[in-house]
């Protein structure tokens, strides 16, 4: 059993898997003291790209599950990271609200 399909039978929607492991290899990219900060980004992000392509497509993700890459100026991001931290809920989970609660707006 992958680490996917145990965060999967635990109830976690693709975009809390994709959340919570990419958390995790931030924390072990981190502390690899012969990265730039540049490289640790880069290898963060190209990690988080990989993996939510086998999330999304994987046999476990549910119907409703659709991956949107939007870029996000920085700014932005730190306040939807702020939002998420401060409503104690995943980003993705902040992000969803967000877009149901826009579109649900007249």
């Amino acid at each position: 059993m992958t680490a996917i399909d145990r965060l999967r039978a635990k109830g976690l929607k693709s975009g809390e898997i994709v959340d919570q492991l990419v958390t995790s290899y931030c924390s072990r990219i981190g502390s690899e003291a012969g990265l730039s900060d540049e490289s640790k980004a880069e290898q963060v992000r190209q990690f988080a790209s990989s993996l939510a392509s086998v999330v999304f497509r994987s046999p476990g993700s549910s119907p409703e599950d659709t991956l949107i890459n939007v870029p996000v100026p920085t700014k932005l991001y730190d306040q939807l990271r702020q939002a998420a931290k401060t409503a104690k809920v995943s980003e993705s989970a902040w992000m969803l609200g967000a877009i149901r609660n826009r579109l649900a707006a007249p």
